[in-house]
């Protein structure tokens, strides 16, 4: 067998033995069992495409040095240079071309499989699993939940709390997606959307002295009033004041009792001197049921940036994708 066609049917094997993640071919190669990942023949049918590596880098969403090294790697796996430049064009060799070929016939039978099947998010049954640092997770929108299961009655999205190494409970698939105040990814192995920004506020009882002020309080008045504190537990196990972190100028202040967020979220103020700092949304609540008022005070409102994280090996399932979709539209309309 002709080393062109000895290739051309590796490959075939290989891709005949997809996994979403990686290829691993049923030989070996130098003495040593090779493996193969799809994110590196995909770049080179990216390559055909898009007519460079930069390119293709930029189409696939990995950096220029990241796509070379793939490319290198796929040059010494096949020990074929696949393509040469030649007059500002890119030439492809015999087997730079087979490979093409082949992908491109595992693409058009990847589209025509999946429109076989429409996703009816009513029939699915799953469980999915949102990861959140403990230190964060006063920032967890539940009314999401609601809105997906809204959608999707027979699944059941779970909220937990990660303790250790966030991305990788990710790479494991201890949990499908992960909500961050991180502003980017570790690494090209994860992907994120960003979410509402979360404000927090000032809230008082409705005969606080405060409240009947006025005018906004300076810092200096609201720190000669006690709070109530809401207490958060950071990845390294120390508790902190929501206050302490998001609102340093009024650090001075007395605090009368030091509570988690959802005791917080039900604790009357009555008709105390406390202050309290609460995510809007839930001092809204509190604002409408007569409980609570919203203090404009003279600091701006604190506000948290968050973003939903997940593993390359779930963007292209498309239950997931529909997940997100809903997450991403229903904090654009919270906006």
């Amino acid at each position: 067998m002709g080393n062109t066609e000895g290739r051309r049917k590796r490959t075939q094997a290989m891709i005949s033995l997809q996994r979403q993640d990686c290829f691993h071919p049923p030989f070996f190669k130098g003495g040593c069992h090779m493996s193969l990942p799809i994110q590196f023949l995909l770049l080179l049918l990216n390559i055909s495409r898009k007519g460079s590596v930069r390119l293709a880098a930029q189409a696939m969403g990995v950096s220029n040095s990241t796509a070379h090294r793939q490319l290198g790697e796929m040059r010494a796996y096949y020990a074929d240079p696949l393509f040469r430049h030649a007059q500002g064009e890119l030439q492809f060799t015999a087997l730079g071309l087979e490979l093409i070929s082949i992908l491109e016939l595992l693409e058009k039978h990847y589209l025509a499989a999946h429109a076989c099947g429409k996703l009816d998010p009513t029939q699915q049954r799953r469980e999915i699993k949102i990861g959140h640092p403990v230190c964060e997770s006063s920032l967890i929108h539940s009314d999401l939940i609601e809105i997906a299961m809204g959608f999707a009655p027979g699944v059941r999205l779970l909220l937990m709390p990660i303790r250790g190494e966030r991305f990788e409970a990710l790479r494991e698939h201890s949990v499908d997606f992960l909500i961050s105040t991180m502003q980017a990814a570790p690494d090209t192995d994860f992907s994120c959307i960003e979410l509402a920004p979360e404000r927090l506020v000032l809230v008082c009882a409705p005969e606080h002295p405060l409240a009947s002020a006025g005018t906004a309080p300076a810092d200096e008045n609201v720190i000669g009033y006690p709070f109530i504190d809401v207490v958060e537990r950071s990845l390294d196990g120390h508790d902190h004041l929501m206050r302490s972190v998001h609102f340093p100028q009024w650090r001075a202040a007395e605090s009368a009792h030091k509570i988690p967020l959802p005791a917080a979220i039900g604790t009357t103020l009555g008709k105390s001197d406390l202050l309290m700092i609460l995510p809007e949304r839930f001092a809204r609540l509190l604002q409408k049921a007569g409980t609570a008022v919203i203090l404009n005070t003279a600091s701006e409102p604190a506000v948290v940036n968050r973003r939903l994280f997940w593993h390359q090996s779930m963007h292209c399932d498309a239950f997931m994708q529909w997940i997100r979709s809903v997450f991403h539209a229903s904090q654009v309309l919270a906006r």
